[in-house]
């Protein structure tokens, strides 16, 4: 993280020295001459090729996302074209985005990520069967945020489909109208199309934004709203219409009761926007009455409506926060793989510090400051430093998960200082073509760097087995699922199931509840194989997915502390010997079932 911001400060200090009175005066920031007709129609031509190649591969191989790079390339030559088509980019950017989600979730017969998925889908089908939110016996973090699965299960039963159907083919469409919403926000406080297709283009093509766009849990939808909410309150429209204020009220509440804690993160996004503003002498869009609306209706209602909710959370973060010292969370990296799997970060790192030094150096504008200034709040939490690292922030009050609340900052400082950047070098080399094309080359690799490593690390490219950087799998095959459906039906409810991680969040929230015997629902104890030496004291009944643990390995643990068991060969014959004095009740290519 150190070189780009060495770098941006470089390029800074150059930049002092230039008198840029206004961007949007000038041309000379385009450097490539495009046909616009022929992008297009080259753009087409390779998405229905890697819609192919979806159809075609039993896995995305690795041509397919250098193939999906490439389009990402065509839609950043239409932007820095001389006249690019705004509605046609963003439609094309639509269009990845939704491939990179449809030809991951549908590609596989259950994706789920980083586990919740498969809980969300079991939370899903008791509203879907009872016709009422979960009880608070089976889960309190969602009895009183039930607008999620609520609307799985209505999607269900609207379309006849089953519900995992219904969670992978509805929720990705709201997600990706963000692209949109970007746009429109970004155009309105910059005034610049340009600054905001580019603002559009690294948003959606942001490793975070691909990585919940397959991981579709409540955050991300709640997200969804968050993007609403900040289009509308920085929209050019009168702010005294009743229309207006109720519909800020009706997102806020959308917000509030589709996810637990992502109202809170919400509002301290929205108070640091408030009191960034006030900083400029006068509040621009924000209003303080709307924030303090926002405030009091979540405060009311974890405090009034969903106390039993809010205790317990007390009780198991706030609580332990004040009784346990600093403790860093252990972080297994080698710098050569940091590096490796980081360069798309260190990139926007790179455009981001050089977009936000511009925007404070030359911008008059309100609200674009106001926007820079922001967007120096949210790098600490986009790129990776101690505090994430530190348990009490990373994992116990997850400040992780603000990654995806600040991307849209980040994307737009992103597209101001590729912006300045390219503006900056063709006003110093403008006598000089050869090398105004050399740096334009430089650019397109760049961005092709950036693209490639955001929909390929971080977890969006498991799949791939081409990859060296792979990790086990994050989705079951058929032959799994088979497996667990025969201890569904077969093995009896109450009964102890032992497991590798993944196959142990799979059963995990099948738990007993009040409703379990009404709606004919099994319920299990589902619990992680400690280690390999542990497997004799595990009775009940085993699940072992030998395939995979044979490909890439499975994991073992407890929960808060998993290791991946690899197949070396201590641990097979280890597991071999083990797994012979257990009686084998089910098996098929990918799974065995020992009781």
């Amino acid at each position: 993280m150190v070189i780009p911001a060495v770098l941006s400060a470089l390029m800074l200090f150059q930049g002092y020295n230039m008198k840029i009175s206004s961007y949007n005066e000038r041309k000379k920031s385009i450097f490539l001459t495009c046909p616009q007709r022929r992008l297009i129609l080259l753009f087409f031509i390779l998405f229905l090729l890697s819609i192919l190649i979806l159809i075609l591969a039993p896995y995305r191989p690795w041509y397919y996302f250098v193939l999906v790079a490439i389009l990402y390339i065509i839609v950043f030559l239409q932007i820095l074209s001389k006249e690019p088509v705004s509605f046609m980019i963003l439609l094309e950017l639509i269009l990845i985005l939704i491939e990179l989600i449809y030809g991951t979730t549908f590609k596989y017969p259950l994706y789920f990520g980083a586990t919740d998925i498969p809980g969300h889908i079991f939370l899903t089908k008791v509203t879907y069967l009872s016709g009422h939110i979960v009880p608070p016996d089976l889960n309190l973090y969602y009895t009183y945020f039930p607008l999620y699965h609520i609307f799985i299960s209505q999607g269900a039963y609207i379309l006849g489909s089953d519900i995992k159907t219904s969670l992978f083919l509805i929720l990705p469409i709201p997600y990706v109208i963000t692209v949109l919403l970007i746009y429109f926000l970004f155009n309105g406080i910059s005034k610049n199309r340009r600054i905001s297709l580019l603002s559009s283009f690294f948003y959606s093509n942001s490793y975070i934004i691909t990585y919940y766009g397959t991981y579709l849990v409540t955050r991300a939808i709640a997200f969804v709203g968050f993007a609403i909410l900040l289009y509308l309150l920085y929209r050019e429209i009168s702010r005294k219409s009743y229309k207006y204020k109720l519909t800020i009220v009706f997102i806020s509440v959308f917000i509030l009761l589709i996810h637990n804690v992502s109202i809170i993160q919400i509002s301290v996004l929205l108070v640091v926007m408030l009191i960034i503003e006030f900083m400029f002498g006068k509040l621009v869009d924000l209003s303080w009455k709307l924030i303090v609306i926002i405030n009091t209706l979540f405060i009311g209602y974890w405090t009034f409506a969903s106390w039993s909710f809010t205790e317990y959370l007390i009780k198991s973060h706030v609580l332990t926060l004040f009784h346990t010292s600093p403790l860093m969370r252990h972080i297994s990296i080698s710098n050569s793989y940091f590096f490796l799997t980081h360069i798309d970060i260190s990139i926007a790192t790179f455009f981001t510090l050089v977009g936000i030094g511009y925007m404070l150096q030359t911008e008059k504008q309100e609200h674009v400051l106001a926007f820079g200034v922001m967007s120096i709040f949210a790098v600490p939490m986009y790129v990776p430093n101690p505090l994430q690292a530190l348990w009490q922030t990373g994992s116990l009050l997850r400040f992780d998960r603000f990654k995806l609340f600040v991307t849209p900052f980040i994307a737009f400082a992103i597209a101001w200082g590729f912006y300045v950047l390219n503006l900056h070098y063709s006003l110093i080399k403008e006598d000089n073509i050869l090398k105004r094309k050399i740096f334009a080359l430089l650019l397109v690799l760049v961005v092709m760097g950036y693209s490639f490593m955001s929909i390929t690390m971080h977890d969006n490219a498991n799949d791939c087995k081409d990859f060296p950087w792979k990790n086990p799998r994050t989705y079951f095959n058929k032959e799994e699922l088979y497996g667990f459906s025969y201890i569904i039906e077969n093995v009896p409810s109450n009964s102890t199931l032992y497991s590798d991680y993944y196959t142990y969040r799979f059963f995990e929230p099948m738990k007993r509840f009040s409703l379990s015997n009404f709606l004919g629902i099994p319920y299990y104890v589902s619990r992680i194989i400690p280690s390999i030496e542990d497997l004799p004291a595990c009775k009940g009944y085993l699940s072992f997915r030998k395939e995979e643990f044979f490909n890439e390995g499975l994991y073992f643990g407890k929960v808060y502390n998993i290791k991946l068991y690899k197949p070396n060969k201590i641990n097979v014959i280890k597991l071999v010997y083990l797994l012979q004095e257990k009686s084998r009740i089910y098996s098929n290519p990918s799974l065995d079932i020992y009781r």
